[in-house]
């Protein structure tokens, strides 16, 4: 899959909150990124779709317990706001 078809996908995932095919896409920038041979971006990317698997677990764990809480982190990338407000 080339970088075009993947950043498509990444926005329609977005687009309707489908956060596990949001990190998909974060997964496969990382596979680019590494066969390009930048580090820093997969890094970026891994570290990306662990964060969204990660809120969705927390989802999970919130909605059957019905235990209210907050959850406080650091945003590397402001276009990723609309993620952390959903």
């Amino acid at each position: 899959m080339d970088h075009a078809a993947t950043r498509l996908i990444s926005t329609i995932a977005t687009r309707r909150g489908m956060r596990l095919h949001q990190a998909d896409c974060h997964l496969g920038y990382a596979r680019l990124a590494l066969a390009q041979g930048n580090k820093e971006e997969v890094r970026q990317h891994l570290s990306a779709a662990r964060t969204l698997i990660a809120l969705l677990q927390l989802r999970d764990i919130a909605e059957k317990d019905k235990t209210p809480f907050s959850i406080v982190s650091e945003m590397l990338d402001l276009r990723n706001r609309d993620l952390a407000e959903e």
